[in-house]
């Protein structure tokens, strides 16, 4: 994924997530929010990508965006019961498992 000029400078100027340099935290943006949802769509480590939005979902909640807490409510309610439960008996996760388990 290509981060541009313009995703380096909204991490310097805008986002300012703390702790990190801001090409590394756009790198990490632009990865996450790509591979996370592919994930969840496939069912395949959804767990791990109900787990990776969520934890963005926090960071923009406490460093970025404060004031936005009912859209990242809405983004918690719906990562939540994947996290806790599993994706479901129609994802890769669940066939694999009934695959490998006896």
């Amino acid at each position: 994924f290509e981060v541009t000029g313009n995703s380096i400078f909204l991490f310097q100027e805008e986002y300012k997530v703390p702790l990190l340099p801001p090409e590394l935290a756009a790198h990490m943006a632009a990865y996450a929010k790509h591979l996370f949802p592919i994930m969840l769509v496939l069912g395949l480590g959804s767990r791990l990508g109900a787990a990776g939005l969520l934890g963005m979902t926090i960071v923009i909640q406490f460093f970025v965006y404060p004031n936005s807490w009912p859209d990242h409510l809405m983004w918690v309610a719906a990562l939540l019961p994947i996290l806790c439960w599993g994706p479901g008996k129609i994802a890769l996760d669940h066939l694999i498992a009934r695959k490998m388990l006896p």
